[in-house]
């Protein structure tokens, strides 16, 4: 299982062709984790196109497993946040999440910015790369 970071759905959304491509080779592979979604929810709805863009995010929801952070991710997660702490290397709160996520499903997770997730022991990150 692959799991799509918010930012490599954002690049999908905005009409990315590399990404779009490799969307398509890997959609049966593909995940998305419902914090992912809740972002990107937020994200529609708050632009200036949000039934254009609710439309062409819920057509990608439609075709990828979706995945639940559960009690697992939770345990995941404070594991990670607390060795964060205890390196002096925090993350962001939603990367955490996101992160957990993977880890609790053993999934590789893809994002266009790995440095969000680097000091993140244990998790698999794959980079693809996005149009600014």
């Amino acid at each position: 299982m692959i799991m799509l970071d918010t930012n490599v759905v954002v690049a999908f959304l905005n009409g990315d062709k590399s990404i779009l491509k490799r969307i398509r080779a890997e959609v049966d592979k593909i995940a998305l984790n419902t914090l992912v979604v809740a972002e990107l929810d937020y994200g529609a709805k708050a632009s200036q196109r949000a039934k254009e863009n609710l439309e062409k995010l819920y057509r990608l929801v439609d075709i990828c497993q979706v995945v639940p952070f559960d009690l697992e991710c939770a345990k995941v997660f404070g594991t990670i946040k607390s060795k964060l702490r205890s390196l002096g290397r925090p993350t962001g709160e939603m990367d955490g999440l996101i992160a957990a996520t993977a880890m609790a499903h053993k999934a590789t997770l893809i994002t266009a910015d790995k440095k969000h997730f680097e000091n993140i022991e244990g998790l698999k990150v794959e980079v693809w790369p996005v149009k600014e």
